[in-house]
């Protein structure tokens, strides 16, 4: 360990720095290293990290050695943007590029040796940070530059054509290929949860975790193809059946990812409520004979109204039995052309009277269409992004609602080809549900489960939200349902109750929660220390790629 700091060519005691430990140490101790050392640093510390377990007790050290240097260099790099005209004007008065490059190379040593002097602490102190690394790079193969490369000397130029870069590997200034993730953005390792079988899911998880901020560094991540990492990020684990990503199954083999959506059902005491036989039975003539007749006669009526008034008003018979009575009261006999059909249509005309009565219990909670405004999103919204999500459960307290309990969103058929904004929509409403679900636990509220959905064209995806272990969130899908939009589609429809019938059983049980189980117990008391922080809108813009392109292959079907 060395006892002096370099500051250009003078030389001070390393007691006389002022910066704080940790990162005042780390410099001290890296005080001779070059740009080009602190380069390869960064390289081996990555490498070092991703290769270690987040049980080893030197993975701790490393991270923040990493976290340290990565602040130094966009310290440096600021200081760079502030005599980059200077530089460049001193290149300009060179002969030949070689003379450039070599004189470019020692003002950054120059640089760089003037920084891990007195003015790293006044930078530091400053909170200035820099630009990314892979803007760094990517300015490092232009010209006039300090930074240009041998290896990328030679260029071929056309009217038409693009820059083709050659690098043959020799480059003296290594550089990270890393967009510009926070340096505050850090990854806590969660407490082991072991599941029955002796498979730590904790562990796998924060692996998976540092994979996809890994691949965030790289690149940024996809919606098309990323909405699991993307979401893992924000600490949740989305499971939808048979539709995992690469990147998922390198940490997961299949058929452990279903053992743990299994779990996760059974935790949230989720199952599908199938229908009675009398009923089912009485479901399927009915249907057959509308769809036969093509219109909705009085014998028909007569039918339904005589089995309501057998049944108790809030049963689930009466309440299958009024909206098989609304659809074919208000709907079409045969399917329309709803390609021009546009979402709030959609909403107003059948969504709305199908959803409603699974998602509503009773006068407590109020199914609000569309496009109202999030109450719990707010520390979450930016300018030019909205925050309203196409649906919200609303739970109701003395004719005042007073919480949110859940969210859906909608696409119309026009727009269920349009993979970036079908994920978008998934990616929004999961993280609603996220920022729900930690304002409900840190009120005190026992065991939340968040019930979500999205709909796309006829298909409607439902999902539950829930707080598995620390810092690990489920969003399991719990089924998917084909809606009706004719009376002719009654009949396919009946096999499909059963998972909307599971449905309204958590939209119930976290009715239940918010308007009496507040009293916490001793797992309760563990449930606010589980919460982790949801990835912030800059944050979020930073990691996701806004453009578009219908050649990326997507795992998640919306239709």
């Amino acid at each position: 360990m060395s006892k002096y700091s370099v500051q250009s060519t003078k030389v001070i005691p390393s007691a006389a720095w002022p910066c704080p430990p940790p990162i005042g140490v780390f410099i001290r101790d890296n005080a001779g290293a070059t740009w080009h050392d602190w380069l390869n640093l960064l390289d081996a510390l990555e490498a070092d990290l991703e290769e270690m377990d987040f049980g080893d007790e030197n993975w701790k050290k490393t991270q923040i050695k990493l976290k340290n240097a990565r602040t130094l260099y966009d310290v440096f790099q600021a200081e760079l943007e502030k005599n980059e005209k200077c530089i460049e004007k001193m290149l300009s008065a060179h002969g030949s590029m070689a003379n450039a490059q070599d004189k470019g190379f020692q003002v950054q040593q120059d640089l760089f040796g003037n920084l891990l002097g007195k003015r790293s602490a006044d930078v530091l102190d400053s909170g200035r940070g820099g630009r990314s690394l892979r803007q760094v790079r990517q300015r490092a193969m232009g010209s006039p530059s300090p930074f240009f490369s041998p290896g990328d000397e030679e260029t071929v130029e056309g009217d038409d054509e693009e820059e083709v870069e050659e690098d043959d590997g020799e480059s003296p200034i290594p550089m990270p290929l890393l967009v510009d993730i926070p340096s505050n953005y850090e990854l806590v390792p969660p407490a082991s949860c072991v599941l029955a079988d002796g498979f730590d899911i904790a562990k796998v998880f924060f692996k998976y975790q540092r994979h996809a901020l890994a691949l965030a560094r790289q690149h940024k991540l996809q919606l098309e193809t990323n909405v699991q990492e993307i979401l893992a990020l924000s600490h949740t684990l989305l499971i939808k059946p048979e539709q995992h990503t690469p990147e998922m199954l390198c940490h997961f083999e299949e058929e452990r990812l279903d053992h743990i959506h299994a779990i996760g059902l059974e935790t949230v005491d989720y199952q599908s409520r199938p229908l009675s036989q009398d009923l089912e039975a009485l479901m399927r003539n009915v249907s057959k004979r509308a769809r036969a007749s093509g219109k909705f006669d009085r014998a028909l009526q007569t039918e339904l109204l005589t089995n309501i008034m057998d049944k108790e008003p809030e049963s689930t018979d009466a309440l299958i039995l009024y909206l098989w009575l609304d659809i074919m009261r208000k709907f079409p006999a045969k399917p329309t052309n709803l390609e021009r059909e546009s979402e709030g249509d959609l909403v107003t005309s059948y969504l709305a009277l199908v959803i409603n009565p699974f998602v509503t219990s009773g006068k407590q909670t109020r199914a609000v269409w569309p496009n109202t405004a999030s109450t719990v999103a707010h520390k979450q919204k930016t300018v030019g992004r909205a925050r309203q999500p196409d649906f919200k459960l609303a739970y109701v307290h003395q004719r005042q609602e007073v919480a949110e309990c859940g969210y859906g969103e909608v696409k119309p058929d026009l727009k269920v080809a349009d993979t970036f904004a079908c994920n978008l929509d998934l990616v929004r409403i999961a993280r609603l549900g996220k920022a729900c679900l930690d304002d409900i636990v840190k009120k005190g509220v026992n065991g939340p489960v968040i019930p979500l959905f999205q709909v796309t064209g006829h298909k409607m995806c439902m999902y539950s939200f829930s707080l598995f272990a620390d810092g690990i969130y489920l969003m399991l899908e719990t089924g998917c349902v084909s809606l009706p939009m004719a009376v002719s589609e009654l009949l396919p429809f009946v096999d499909d109750l059963e998972h909307l019938l599971g449905f309204r059983e958590l939209c119930s049980n976290i009715t239940n929660c918010l308007s009496g189980k507040r009293v916490a117990n001793d797992d309760q008391n563990k449930l606010p220390k589980y919460l982790r922080k949801t990835l912030t809108t800059p944050q979020f813009e930073q990691v996701v790629d806004k453009t578009k392109s219908r050649k990326r292959k997507s795992t998640i079907r919306h239709n």
